[in-house]
């Protein structure tokens, strides 16, 4: 039961997390769908590991699958349960204590916690930024618009020659 306390307790944050935060890497009209499968196709992955079916090397490797087919470009995600899978193979070989093993599984989740959240936050200040060019952009061009409408100047041009190079100065 710890095991599944501990499976449930990592597919709890990740969830909150992601629900959170979405994904960074799926357009955000999917994000819903593929946020819903992954859960669903969890629980009942999950489910089977608490009727005993299948062990938690076997649910850590379909839960592998799982993230590639919802989340194909997450590397973090996908990475999180590649790690997961290696530490119930030596869980269920005998390496390494229930104990050692949740707490290898908290700190693997901790690792990813915080890692999921320095990437949405780096994509939030990203897409921050770029509206603030956009604005500015938008801003300074409407702006010389509105110089050339209400001053219009002539415009003077004069070339010279140096050295074979014809220089020309529009002002």
């Amino acid at each position: 039961m710890k095991i599944y306390a501990t499976i449930m307790k990592g597919a709890v944050i990740f969830a909150v997390v992601l629900g959170l935060t979405g994904c960074a890497t799926t357009a955000q009209t999917n994000v819903n769908w593929s946020q819903t499968g992954y859960n669903e196709q969890s629980d009942r992955i999950f489910a089977r590991v608490r009727a005993n079916e299948i062990n938690i090397q076997e649910a850590n490797t379909q839960m592998i699958a799982v993230a590639r087919s919802f989340f194909p470009d997450d590397r973090l995600l996908i990475g999180v349960w590649e790690d997961l899978a290696e530490l119930a193979k030596s869980y269920v070989a005998g390496d390494l204590t229930m104990d050692k093993y949740n707490e290898m599984v908290n700190m693997r989740w901790e690792i990813f916690d915080a890692a999921n959240l320095a990437r949405h936050q780096a994509r939030d200040a990203q897409l921050t930024q770029a509206r603030r060019d956009a604005f500015m952009q938008n801003f300074l061009s409407n702006m010389g618009r509105s110089m050339e409408r209400a001053y219009p100047q002539p415009i003077n041009c004069t070339s010279t020659v140096l050295h074979n190079q014809v220089m020309t100065n529009c002002r």
